[in-house]
């Protein structure tokens, strides 16, 4: 942003300069302020489309189970700063760019030998050895995040991180839809859900139900 308001004052003293041989007109110096105010205050599209969040790092979080579409079973990849995931409770969902069918025929064809669920282990094992480019090259990725800032920590219950329960009955919390943009390569806000905590299952239907309706579109 710096560079831009340097830029921006070079361009606007050679045009002051112009404009006071033409007409002797001078750019005041509080113009010239507002100016570069309104410019630094331009919001970047990108970083309002995707709230700045960057999920590479936390892709491989955990591993990945395979039965056509790949997903990292339990809870997911849960809110853990000290192994990089900074953001909340996060669900992965990698569906075949080429469709679940088709897929699932490449997987007999990779390993002919195995009945089918040692199939799909083997088809995991692949996925969790791929390079993060190599799972955005192969699948599309959605993702749910429940935001940090509704959870709080749970040691004594099986996930380590939960929606807070302390807030009483009226406490609602927010679920977020992402998915990877491989067209303009961000991560992309689609969609989002708010319930109470009270019936946090609503958030959990209303997840699959979007998952359920991508997968079918896909096949």
């Amino acid at each position: 942003m710096k560079v831009k308001i340097i830029y921006l004052l070079i361009l606007l003293f050679t045009i002051c300069c112009k404009q006071t041989k033409k007409g002797n007109k001078e750019i005041s110096d509080s113009k010239l302020i507002e100016t570069v105010a309104n410019i630094e205050n331009i919001p970047n599209p990108k970083e309002e489309r995707n709230n700045n969040y960057n999920f590479d790092n936390v892709l491989k979080c955990e591993k990945y189970g395979y039965d056509g579409t790949a997903s990292i079973a339990d809870y997911g990849c849960l809110y853990e700063p000290k192994r990089n995931n900074t953001y909340g409770n996060i669900v992965f969902y990698l569906i075949p760019k080429k469709g679940i069918k088709k897929h699932l025929k490449k997987v007999d064809k990779l390993f002919e030998e195995g009945d089918k669920y040692d199939k799909w282990e083997k088809e995991g094992e692949r996925i969790n050895s791929m390079s993060i480019t190599g799972i955005k090259n192969e699948f599309y990725i959605y993702l749910s995040l429940i935001d940090k800032k509704y959870l709080e920590h749970t040691p004594n219950l099986d996930a380590s991180y939960n929606i807070k329960q302390n807030k009483g009955d009226n406490y609602k919390f927010k679920t977020e839809l992402y998915t990877f943009n491989d067209k303009m390569q961000i991560w992309e806000l689609l969609d989002s859900f708010e319930t109470f905590q009270k019936i946090s299952n609503k958030a959990w239907e209303w997840e699959q139900k979007k998952i359920k309706d991508i997968i079918n579109k896909s096949n």
